[in-house]
């Protein structure tokens, strides 16, 4: 069994199939997911059987998008923290107070636990599967990516494939997906709308681009008045 070729350009979220296909993996009497696997070798060895089509440089790739998300979301997690505890607490917060696994405390306000649980959560799957990836890249392809001249640290984190986007509004789609999925009954509906509706912008701001790339020609003023149209500006 296998899972059919990824579109491309490659991208692999928590919840693409190769993740979260149970599959037997020998030495262990239970079905096991590349997700939920309880160490590395058995993870690789699923993701493998499930994407053989993925190459060592994919795998190195994909090691670096789940590390890259992982260490965005512990960010999240201690600029939330520190807010949860001066709110909760008046003070700082301090690691030594720490006595809930992923929530930290229960004193801190419903919204914060919220969001360091997922964050807690998901960026431990994130780091699990960077380290499958990894293992599965093997220690050339791994070196290889480290010496890919990184640009000026606004790559699209979200899609390897896309062009990078510009920092500010890579934040705020990232800042949207989050308050999307861990934000208030009452707002989620708003930031989910936001969120979909700035990726769609993005989208067709790079589909304008490809598109005078395939044409081979210079961007005129008319192309300047259309992006402008996109973005709604004056």
């Amino acid at each position: 069994m296998s899972i059919q070729n990824p579109p491309i350009p490659l991208r692999a979220g928590l919840d693409h199939p190769a993740y979260n296909t149970p599959m037997r993996v020998r030495g262990w009497t239970r079905r096991l997911t590349a997700k939920n696997s309880p160490t590395t070798l058995p993870a690789k060895q699923i993701i493998k059987r499930l994407a053989p089509h993925w190459s060592q440089t994919d795998h190195a790739l994909l090691a670096k998008y789940h590390t890259d998300r992982a260490a965005k979301l512990d960010a999240i997690w201690c600029l939330v923290s520190e807010r949860a505890a001066l709110q909760a607490l008046g003070r700082p917060w301090q690691f030594t107070g720490y006595e809930i696994c992923g929530i930290a405390r229960e004193e801190f306000a419903p919204r914060h636990k919220r969001v360091l649980r997922h964050c807690a959560y998901r960026g431990t799957e994130h780091k699990k599967l960077a380290l499958a990836h990894a293992a599965a890249a093997g220690r050339a392809a791994i070196l290889a990516l480290s010496t890919i001249k990184e640009n000026n640290g606004n790559e699209n984190k979200d899609d390897p494939g896309r062009p990078p986007v510009p920092f500010e509004l890579a934040n705020a789609i990232t800042a949207l997906k989050l308050a999307a999925e861990c934000g208030g009954e009452l707002d989620r509906r708003q930031y989910k709308t936001a969120h979909e509706n700035l990726e769609r912008l993005r989208d067709q701001i790079i589909d304008y681009d490809n598109s005078l790339n395939a044409r081979e020609v210079a961007p005129t003023g008319d192309d300047y008045n259309a992006l402008m149209s996109l973005l709604a500006l004056p």
